[in-house]
C-alpha cells in the first residue's frame, strides 16, 4: 500500500515572494512594513489591490526625484 503523498497528483501552487509597503496580518502573524512574505499570485493581486503592496510597476530601489 502506498501514502497519499506517494501518489499524490495535486497541482503544486506557485507562489511569489512580495514586500510589504504597509503592515499586514498574513496566516495570523503580524507583518511590519518592509518585511517580504511568501504569497500566491491571487494573494499578491490583493495585496497590490488594497495597498498593501506597491502598484505593479512602481519603483521601490529609490526615492522619486523632486525637480
Amino acid at each position: 500500500m502506498t501514502k497519499p503523498s506517494e501518489n499524490s497528483t495535486a497541482p503544486t501552487v506557485e507562489r511569489v515572494s512580495v514586500k510589504l509597503e504597509k503592515p499586514h496580518t498574513h496566516a495570523g502573524k503580524d507583518y511590519a512594513a518592509g518585511a517580504t512574505i511568501t504569497v500566491t499570485p491571487k494573494q499578491k493581486a490583493f495585496l497590490e489591490e488594497k495597498g498593501v503592496l506597491p502598484k505593479p510597476g512602481a519603483r521601490v530601489d529609490s526615492p522619486t526625484e523632486e525637480k
